[in-house]
């Protein structure tokens, strides 16, 4: 495949059509989105339509929703997807008509290069806290520029163009091309088992690829690292580029104390060299959001953004799509006649950690309500490689339905699929879940499974938000609504 950055960057001109393979991925979607806004042409390959394609195809993007070689017949680059095998037709035939051939880390090096870039990686929270900073220099009016691996609620989008010096970008670290980006500020947030396939199923490999990433020039370059994850502080001795730590950890350089939640609020205060310097309300709940929170500001005080300016844009970030997302509040009556009182949240997590994380912050949050957890596992190989995790914090909820996994075109792996964690649940809890086949009797399940005072949370990263709202969520009479009808 062609890496040479500075002959792509000569081809990439506004007269030449770049193509994507994958571009229905949300990570492809956002820099084909942010291409298109910037003039660019754009064409793309997928097998399914979604709602990102769909946006695309109204902004111009020519998309074909089936692989084929006539497909970049007409394209000058090629941009892959990390879940795109390599014998892909397109990639073949890119190869044989010597087009250049680009993972998605590598087209954001392009695109950033001459800006002032802040990227944000780490195994989850990456999504947020990009948004975050996004937010707080939108607030400053340094009109920043945006790649974001999911849709900030503020500006209603997953990508903006700007007139200002600062690229502010999520990089995503499940394929190691992570290392072609070169910061001028680096965020980890956390180093956890995931993507490990990629990485010979070694762990010190994944932290090698941050190391390398960590490093990358320029030689002014900041690493602003969660020092609270074990994972990051098995490395910190090799990271050469100025290190900035924070957590909840004493050893922090930016501490956080008096940590408080009340509903979708968190309230903290961050302390630097044993001093109190901002006492911040931010906008999302759980201990996780007031780590990237803290990220979030740090990079801001290194540009010298005013703390009024940092604590305002935190106090009104409204958060992004499908993490820990309210839906709204509904009333259901029971099958016992009985009236409920729904609270319904969307989050994507799909990693046993992330599902965690929602767990205790619903139980630190709301200690009045029950957990319903409608829940879709998100391939074969992430349920095998992490069954017993997934036993563990899925037997922490008071109500869990389960959907099949969602395959992401992987193939079967006997023995990991969703009967085998329900099968398991049972051995191991006094959790009885249910497995739903037939979506049409999702209503009349939950009818009877609910209790009066009830938390809904739906969980995951494949199609289980879409079921569920055609199934469920549009069958309720709404008390407060927080989302527009599809």
């Amino acid at each position: 495949m062609k890496k040479n950055n500075h002959k792509v960057h000569f081809l990439l001109n506004k007269k030449h059509m770049i193509h994507f393979v994958g571009i229905g991925g949300i990570g492809m979607s956002s820099i084909a989105n942010f291409l298109i806004k910037k003039k660019y042409k754009i064409s793309g390959s997928d097998l399914n339509p979604n709602l990102f394609t769909k946006k695309l195809s109204n902004m111009g993007a020519l998309i074909s929703f089936k692989h084929s070689y006539k497909n970049v017949l007409k394209a000058n680059i090629v941009v892959i997807s990390s879940a795109i095998p390599k014998n892909n037709i397109e990639i073949i035939t890119a190869i044989k008509l010597n087009i250049p051939i680009l993972k998605r880390a590598q087209m954001l090096s392009i695109i950033s290069k001459k800006k002032y870039t802040i990227a944000i990686t780490g195994s989850h929270g990456k999504t947020t806290t990009t948004g975050i900073i996004f937010n707080i220099y939108n607030e400053a009016k340094l009109y920043p520029n945006l790649i974001n691996g999911g849709i900030v609620k503020d500006i209603k989008s997953f990508s903006k163009t700007g007139k200002g010096l600062y690229f502010i970008v999520e990089v995503d670290e499940s394929d190691g091309s992570l290392v072609y980006i070169q910061p001028n500020v680096a965020i980890l947030t956390n180093i956890e088992h995931e993507h490990l396939r990629n990485y010979q199923n070694n762990f010190n490999n994944l932290q090698q690829t941050y190391i390398k990433f960590l490093n990358n020039t320029p030689n002014n370059k900041i690493s602003i690292i969660c020092i609270d994850n074990l994972g990051i502080n098995q490395i910190i001795k090799k990271i050469t580029s100025k290190v900035i730590t924070y957590g909840f950890s004493q050893k922090s350089d930016f501490r956080i104390v008096n940590y408080y939640q009340i509903n979708f609020k968190c309230y903290f205060t961050l302390v630097r060299n044993k001093k109190n310097i901002l006492n911040i309300t931010l906008n999302l709940p759980g201990k996780h959001n007031a780590l990237n929170a803290t990220a979030s500001v740090i990079t801001a005080l290194i540009q010298k953004i005013h703390p009024t300016i940092i604590l305002k844009a935190l106090k009104k970030f409204k958060g992004i799509e499908k993490r820990f997302e309210l839906l709204g509040h509904f009333n259901l009556t029971l099958k016992n006649n009985k009236h409920s009182k729904l609270m319904i949240i969307s989050d994507y997590g799909h990693h046993p950690n992330e599902i965690l994380y929602n767990i205790q912050t619903i139980r630190n949050g709301w200690k009045d309500k029950k957990i319903t957890m409608i829940f879709q596992p998100h391939k074969f190989s992430r349920t095998q490689d992490l069954f017993k995790q997934f036993i563990s914090v899925l037997s922490l909820v008071d109500n869990l339905l389960m959907l099949n996994v969602f395959s992401a075109e992987e193939c079967v792996i006997p023995g990991y699929n969703s009967i085998d964690l329900c099968k398991k649940i049972i051995t191991v809890s006094n959790l009885k879940p249910t497995l739903i086949t037939n979506y049409n009797n999702i209503l009349s399940i939950l009818k009877k499974k609910l209790f009066q005072k009830n938390i809904v949370l739906i969980q995951g990263a494949g199609n289980v938000h879409d079921i569920i709202y055609k199934h469920f969520v549009s069958k309720l009479s709404p008390i407060r609504q927080m989302f527009n009808k599809k």
